[in-house]
């Protein structure tokens, strides 16, 4: 389980990251998490929508810089290889904790563990394109997978 130090810190980098991704959102973003497909590693994409007033986002000095109506996460998790690639048997654990965390803060949380790459590519694109969700919203993308780095490109991605 986190502590409240790494719960903090996970909360301030969310917020770093609405901030930096709401201004660069576009339809980039999906192409790009979809080439990543069962890219692997651990990292959170989140994007936000503002104008709402049921809940404030604040900064790290307590400033107000945003405000949502509801906040979704898709959770994904591969922890299922094959060929010489090795399970990772932490991955439901790492989702539960992320899972618990946001609960907290009344996210509605779907799940997808060791999806195909097709699945993947059309839950992700149904999550964003979900048609009955309010504009003043957040999302957050989880992915917990595996990376190898390599010398030449720092990463080694597992092509299935």
């Amino acid at each position: 389980m986190f502590g409240k130090t790494q719960t903090k810190n996970l909360r301030s980098l969310s917020q770093q990251i609405i901030s930096n991704i709401r201004k660069y959102i576009s339809l980039t973003l999906f192409s790009i998490i979809t080439a990543l497909g069962a890219a692997s590693l651990s990292w959170i994409v989140a994007l936000s929508a503002v104008h709402a007033t049921s809940f404030e986002i604040k900064d790290l000095h307590a400033n107000r810089v945003g405000a949502y109506q509801e906040s979704y996460a898709l959770l994904i998790g591969v922890q299922d290889y094959t060929g010489y690639w090795q399970d990772l048997d932490n991955v439901p654990e790492e989702i539960h904790q992320i899972e618990s965390i946001l609960m907290q803060e009344h996210f509605h949380l779907n799940h997808l563990m060791n999806p195909t790459g097709q699945v993947l590519k059309e839950q992700i694109k149904a999550f964003f394109q979900k048609e009955d969700r309010q504009t003043k919203m957040r999302l957050l993308l989880f992915f917990q997978v595996m990376v190898i780095p390599t010398k030449k490109s720092r990463s080694l991605f597992d092509p299935n």
